[in-house]
């Protein structure tokens, strides 16, 4: 049975589902390591300059929220002449932000408009959100951050910004967050719309998208994507994984805003193909108590294959709703991630077997999106399901 992609009336039930259930959960070649940070040992000048204000209050999130690790980090635009606004609004709060890096350009981060309670730590991390590029901690509470960095490999990097000390969050931890990629002096224009599904209309998040003049972007979870560009003519590549590339040339005129929303097309071989069957069978498959009931479950990568993505298989019982986890290899209440990793092929297996299930209906579902952050992307994800119905 060929997966259904976001077409079945089913669709609403399990994303709803997703949606009221959803538990939260986390989450090539490396650069060389540079550290611009602090000493291994402290003198009493250093302790002054990171002298700890401690505050205790609560204080509501940025609008950035949740973005507290490099699975949930938000994309930032390039050159935007309007920063994003952080603060540190909670004990032990990290910011994330992401961006697509072209090799050899230089990015710039710069931390300003810093609050009295606010020295901001900024990091770089690798394609792999783990590896560690550069370190900047320079300057005392209320000043600005600034790191640079040539950009070897393309990819997405990660950004995290961190207060110097855990202890300090709350009123007066704001801060202003710009990214830069040099660019001619000249008054900006920004291009900004929507990526969506051509066939099912669903947001695309995590498309790249390049102009030729090396400025690149990531949509975000909306599908909306802003570039900020001098005047002049563009041509604008947009690729995510399971669509076709598409190009488009668009004139900017010098400080307007131009509107391009673009329609991407699902890659007939490209997209993956879950499926899932009960005692072998599709749709609705009828056994009676105490019958065995086996559930497998199969996947075609396409050439999406070793794609980073978030794997579920989910039972919608009359008890409530399971999540199979991979780790203890049971059904746990809730919804959660089942397997976070690479896209591969896999043959029909079967993953639950039982005679044991009470009289009613049930629903089996498994699906992969290609966002692999622990929560359901609904414009990348890919999915079958099959209804048992046990009898008396």
């Amino acid at each position: 049975m060929i997966a259904l992609r976001l077409k079945s009336s089913f669709l609403s039930i399990f994303l709803s589902i997703l949606a009221i259930f959803f538990l939260t959960t986390l989450d090539s070649q490396s650069m060389a390591l540079e550290t611009n940070g602090l000493p291994e040992s402290y003198t009493e000048s250093d302790t002054e300059i990171h002298a700890e204000k401690v505050i205790k209050d609560t204080y509501p999130p940025d609008a950035y929220e949740p973005d507290d690790s490099y699975g949930k980090a938000s994309s930032i635009t390039l050159n935007d002449s309007m920063p994003q606004k952080h603060n540190f609004h909670r004990q032990g709060d990290e910011d994330w932000i992401k961006f697509y890096g072209l090799q050899g350009e230089i990015y710039t981060f710069k931390v300003t408009n810093a609050g009295q309670k606010c020295d901001a730590v900024i990091e770089l991390y690798d394609r792999d959100g783990v590896t560690l590029i550069k370190r900047i901690d320079d300057y005392k509470y209320g000043h600005d951050e600034m790191l640079e960095k040539l950009i070897l490999n393309d990819g997405v990097y990660y950004v995290r910004i961190t207060n110097y000390s855990s202890n300090d969050y709350g009123s007066g931890t704001e801060y202003d967050l710009y990214a830069y990629r040099p660019i001619a002096p000249d008054l900006i224009a920004t291009i900004t719309g929507f990526i969506t599904d051509s066939v099912t209309g669903a947001a695309i998040s995590g498309a790249i998208v390049k102009a030729d003049n090396k400025d690149t972007h990531i949509s975000l979870t909306n599908g909306v994507y802003l570039m900020a560009e001098p005047q002049g003519s563009y041509t604008l590549t947009f690729t995510a994984d399971g669509y076709e590339t598409h190009t488009q040339t668009v004139n900017v005129p010098s400080g307007e805003e131009v509107r391009v929303d673009v329609k991407l097309t699902p890659s007939a071989k490209g997209t993956p193909a879950p499926a899932v069957k009960a005692n072998g069978g599709s749709g609705t498959v009828t056994v009676k108590q105490g019958d065995k009931l086996s559930i497998s479950i199969s996947l075609a990568s396409g050439t999406m294959s070793g794609t980073s993505a978030d794997w579920w298989l989910v039972m919608v019982s009359p008890t409530g709703v399971y999540s199979f986890d991979l780790g203890k290899v049971a059904w746990v209440p809730g919804v959660i991630a089942t397997y976070q990793g690479g896209l591969f092929d896999l043959s029909l297996t079967a993953v639950y077997t039982t005679s044991t299930l009470q009289p009613g209906t049930y629903t089996f579902a498994f699906g992969v999106d290609t966002v692999m952050n622990g929560q359901v992307d609904s414009g990348q994800l890919y999915y079958d399901y099959v209804t048992v119905s046990v009898g008396n």
